[in-house]
C-alpha cells in the first residue's frame, strides 16, 4: 500500500505563511473585526438602553449643560457663568455649576459671590474651585422645580414664564433720584406678578443715596398722581449689580433662558436721545440692544419699556423685531419725567396697551404734568389689544 503524499513541516509553514500573511488578507481581517466590535459595541449599547458612542461632538457650553440637567439658574448666574464658554467646560467646570445649580437658599448669598468671581477672574481659578467645595452642598443633581409642577408640564404643554432685566444707567446726580424710582416701580410691578428673583436680573445704579426707595421723585409722584407703588424698603429688592455697565446689561439681555412661549421684559431709565440711552461708561444704540435681544434663544414676546427723553427714536426702529412691543414715556421729538411711565404701567397694568397708553395721557394731561407723552410700537399692530401681562398668566 503505497505510502500517503505527507508534505514536510517546513513546506507547510512556508503555505499557510503565503496564504495568510499577504496585505491584501491582513487587511481583510482587520476590516473584518474592526466592523465585527463595532456591532458589538453598539448592539450592546442598544441592550443595556445607552446611546452608541459619539466619536466626535461640539464642545458643551455652559447653556446647553444648564438645559441638559434642568436647572433653574437666573439670568444673572448664567451671565456670571459665560466666560465658561470660551473652550467647552471641562469636568471641573461641569461640577462647580452643579454645586450651584443646587446650592439651597441659606448658601445663595455665597455660592453668587464665587459665581460673580468666575466672571471677574474671566473663568473658574483653582481658589474658586476650593471654595465650591468647601460649601459641603449636595452632590446630586436638581431635581425639576416644583414649582413647575403647578403649572402644565414643558412636555405636554409649554407653560408661559415671565422674565426681566431692568436697569438705570445714568451717572446724573439731577437724574438719578428719578431713574432709581423709575426702575423700582417696574420691579415692584414685577414682584406683584408673581416673578420670582431668579427670573428678574435688577442692574441699579445709586451711588450714595442710601434711601432708594424714599427719594425726591417718588414725592412729587405721589403729590401728583397718589401713592407710588414702590417696595416698602431696599431689604424688599433684590439688586443683582450695582455697579452697572453698558456691557454687563447687554450680556444680561442676551443670556435670558426663554423658549417660544416666554415673554421677555426690558426696562431702562436714562437719559436718552433719539438713538442712544445713557450708561456710565457708554452709549446704548438701538442697533446694539436689537443685537442683544437677537442673541436670545427664543422667546414669545419680548417688551422694550423706555423711560427717558426721545424714547419713541430709539424704540421705533425696533419694530423689525419679531413678536414687538416697544412703550416709551414721551415721543422722539419730546422729553419727558422719569417714573410717570411705570407709574401708569402699574396703574392700568389689566387694561390693553393701546388703553393703557390713551389712560395714561389723559391722567398726565389732567395733572398738568404733561411734558410726558405715553407712545407704543408694535411689530404686530393686534398687540396693541392685549394687557401688558396675559390675564391668564398663573403665578406661583
Amino acid at each position: 500500500m503505497p505510502m500517503p503524499n505527507k508534505k514536510s513541516l517546513t513546506k507547510r509553514v512556508l503555505e499557510l505563511k503565503e496564504k495568510y500573511l499577504q496585505p491584501a488578507n491582513i487587511m481583510q481581517k482587520i476590516k473584518e473585526t474592526v466592523k465585527n466590535t463595532a456591532l458589538i459595541t453598539i448592539t450592546s449599547a442598544m441592550l443595556l438602553g445607552y446611546a452608541a458612542p459619539v466619536i466626535a461632538s461640539e464642545p458643551l457650553n455652559v447653556k446647553d449643560y444648564i438645559q441638559q440637567n434642568n436647572y433653574n439658574l437666573s439670568t444673572i448666574f448664567q451671565l456670571y457663568l459665560k466666560p465658561l464658554n470660551e473652550n467647552g467646560l471641562d469636568e471641573n467646570e461641569k461640577k462647580a455649576i452643579d454645586i450651584i445649580a443646587n446650592a439651597p437658599e441659606e448658601k445663595q448669598k455665597e455660592v453668587k459671590t464665587l459665581a460673580k468671581g468666575i466672571y471677574d477672574n474671566k473663568g473658574l481659578t483653582p481658589e474658586i474651585s476650593a471654595k465650591l467645595e468647601n460649601l459641603n452642598l449636595p452632590s446630586e443633581k436638581q431635581e425639576p422645580l416644583k414649582a413647575l409642577e403647578d403649572k402644565v408640564t414643558q412636555e405636554s404643554e409649554n407653560p408661559v414664564d415671565i422674565y426681566a432685566v431692568i436697569a438705570n444707567g445714568t451717572d446724573d446726580k439731577d437724574l438719578l433720584e428719578s431713574t432709581i424710582t423709575s426702575v423700582l416701580e417696574f420691579y415692584k410691578l414685577m414682584k406683584d406678578f408673581g416673578l420670582s428673583d431668579d427670573n428678574i436680573t435688577l442692574f441699579l445704579y445709586h451711588p450714595n443715596h442710601e434711601d432708594i426707595i424714599n427719594t425726591g421723585a417718588k414725592k412729587w409722584l405721589d403729590y401728583y398722581f397718589g401713592s407710588t407703588p414702590l417696595p416698602y424698603s431696599k431689604s424688599e429688592v433684590s439688586i443683582d449689580e450695582e455697579k452697572v455697565t453698558l456691557n454687563k446689561v447687554l450680556n444680561a439681555i442676551s443670556a435670558i433662558p426663554s423658549d417660544d412661549n416666554d415673554l421677555v421684559y426690558i426696562m431702562l431709565s436714562s437719559h436718552g436721545s433719539k438713538e442712544y440711552i445713557s450708561f456710565p461708561n457708554g452709549q446704548l444704540s438701538y442697533q446694539s440692544l436689537r443685537k442683544a435681544i437677537k442673541k436670545i434663544d427664543n422667546y414669545g414676546k419680548i417688551f422694550v419699556i423706555l423711560d427717558s427723553c426721545h424714547a419713541g427714536g430709539f424704540l421705533e426702529p425696533l419694530k423689525e423685531l419679531r413678536n414687538y412691543v416697544g412703550i416709551g414715556s414721551c415721543p422722539k421729538e419730546e422729553t419727558s419725567i422719569q417714573g410717570i411711565l411705570p407709574f401708569m404701567l402699574v396703574k392700568y397694568k389689566d387694561k390693553s396697551i393701546d388703553d393703557l397708553v390713551e389712560f395714561g395721557n389723559t391722567e398726565i394731561e389732567n395733572s398738568k404734568k404733561n411734558k410726558a407723552t405715553l407712545v407704543s410700537f408694535y411689530s404686530d399692530k393686534t398687540f396693541g389689544n392685549e394687557p401688558l401681562i396675559p390675564n391668564n398668566y398663573l403665578t406661583q
